[in-house]
Parts: C-alpha cells; structure tokens; sequence
C-alpha cells in the first residue's frame, strides 16, 4: 500500500522495517497510555457523581425528617449533621471536578505529586464523613462529626486554591 516509486530496486515492501514496528509500537503504547489515564480519571469522576447525587439525596431526605419531626427538643445536634450532609454534596462536586483537573495537568512531577496528594487526602476525610453520617443519629460522635466536616471544608477550599492553570495541556 505504498506509493510505487518505493517498489523499485532500492525497497522492498516484503521486507520488515524495524524502525517503522518500534514507531508504531511506541505510538501504541502512548494511545494505551492517555486510554488508562482517560478510564482512571473518567470511573472516579462517576464515582464522585453518584456520591454527590447519594449526599444530595440524603440531605433533602433529612431536611423532610427535620421538618416533620420538629426535632428542636432533641438533644441531638441536628445543625450539625445537616451541615456535614451539605459539606458533602459540595465535597464531592469538586472532586469530581479535580479529575478532569488530572486529567488535563502537564505531567510535571511536582505539581502532580502535590494536587494528588491533596485530593488524596480530602477523598479519605469524604469517606470519613460520609461512613459518620450514613450512622444510626443516636450513635454519631458530635465533636467527630463537627471537627471532620470542619476538615473537609478545609481541604476542599485549599483544593480549589491550588494553582494548576500553569501547568494545564
């Protein structure tokens, strides 16, 4: 499938050429490449969606129960687990987003390194939070549940603080 200049006495087109199988190898290996990062970044964003979407659902069910309830004379902090149910649906909005973040940044080692390991750390203060509130109410530790949503907060803002447009494709 080569022009027919290069049929001549000169090339072969039966002949195998080794610099055109390593090119095409390398060009395969990169495409394999940018698909398992594509896959990795692409299942967690999903991931992160239908936790926010189960957080959201989780606070409108609780708002319902607060009102029905009238749980005011409780001696349960119910502002408390409310505001941690919030902070999660805001949590996982942006981690969402910080897989695409990944998914775009320049593969510089330290900046990388850096944003992972943010975003690392607020995922696992998530999951923390997330396990708390989906407890029996009369079982959650209020100073737990205020310090780790406080966390949260913490670590989501300082995520979306980090300056990563410069190191963007």
């Amino acid at each position: 499938m080569e022009s027919w200049d290069k049929h001549g006495y000169t090339a072969s087109c039966n002949a195998f050429d080794v610099k055109k199988a390593q090119k095409r190898d390398h060009l395969a290996l990169f495409a394999e490449r940018e698909l398992e990062q594509y896959l990795h970044c692409y299942t967690r964003f999903q991931n992160h969606s239908q936790g926010q979407e189960f957080a959201q659902n989780s606070l409108e069910k609780f708002k319902v129960l607060k009102d029905e309830r009238g749980m005011s004379d409780s001696p349960f902090d119910w502002d408390a687990l409310g505001d941690a149910l919030a902070q999660l649906v805001e949590c996982r909005r942006v981690l969402k987003h910080t897989y695409i973040v990944t998914y775009c940044m320049e593969n510089d080692p330290v900046q990388r390194a850096l944003y992972e390991d943010q975003q690392g750390l607020l995922e696992s203060f998530t999951e923390r939070l997330s396990h708390i509130t989906e407890k029996e109410y009369t079982t959650i530790d209020r100073v737990e549940l205020v310090n780790l949503t406080s966390t949260v907060h913490r670590y989501t803002n300082n995520l979306m603080d980090l300056d990563v447009d410069d190191e963007m494709k």
